[in-house]
């Protein structure tokens, strides 16, 4: 049985054909941003659900967001912007509070 492995190349101007080298570069599209972007959304739908509004509320005030339950694509600022782009500044942030 023969397997196909498909790898995705950049198109850089120095041509090294580095795998993921600019898509990882832009933390709209980077999928870890998306991850931990979805993983706050998840959590927050979980707190609507079991009716505790208090935590969906904290999160909403600390990440300075609003309706995020409602926002859907990727690129969240609160991880774009706000926490500097890495995928888990808005989680070390929420760890190192009281």
């Amino acid at each position: 049985r023969r397997t196909n492995i498909v790898r995705f190349l950049s198109t850089n101007s120095n041509n090294d054909n580095s795998p993921f080298q600019e898509w990882n570069q832009d933390p709209r599209i980077n999928v870890q941003n998306l991850l931990t972007q979805r993983a706050v959304q998840s959590f927050m739908f979980l707190c609507e659900s079991v009716r505790d509004p208090h935590s969906g509320k904290w999160l909403e005030d600390f990440l300075e967001t609003r309706n995020q339950l409602e926002y859907h694509g990727t690129g969240a600022k609160y991880v774009v912007e706000q926490f500097g782009g890495t995928w888990d500044g808005p989680l070390v942030a929420m760890m190192e509070q009281p």
